[in-house]
């Protein structure tokens, strides 16, 4: 299964989107371009360090018409917010898979 199958996405999803905080707009005229949607930011973020593209993504991961500032915006926004310490304390806490040790070898040698 490859990372961004959309099943392990999905999941991810799920499990940080309550995380997420409600945007305060301070703006005293409330006009402000629409923001970008949350799972989109999301994915997005998902992508490059999943597809090993350090600026744009590859052709075909990424082709919302969404700012790389846009999305290095929402991550710094959620860091701040905490979002992803839940999740990684619960990726680290969990058990490993490990393959069963290896039969020492029977022949003298």
């Amino acid at each position: 299964m490859r990372a961004l199958e959309p099943e392990v996405i999905n999941a991810v999803w799920e499990a940080v989107k309550h995380l997420i905080p409600q945007p305060v707009d301070n703006h005293p005229l409330g006009c402000r371009r629409r923001r970008v949607p949350d799972r989109l930011c999301f994915w997005g973020i998902l992508i490059r360090p999943a597809s090993g593209a350090p600026g744009k993504p590859r052709s075909g991961c990424w082709t919302a018409p969404y700012s790389d500032t846009a999305l290095r915006t929402r991550r710094d926004e959620w860091i701040a917010a905490g979002v992803f310490d839940q999740p990684e304390a619960e990726a680290a806490a969990a058990p490993r898979c490990r393959p069963p040790p290896s039969e020492p070898s029977t022949t003298g040698g």
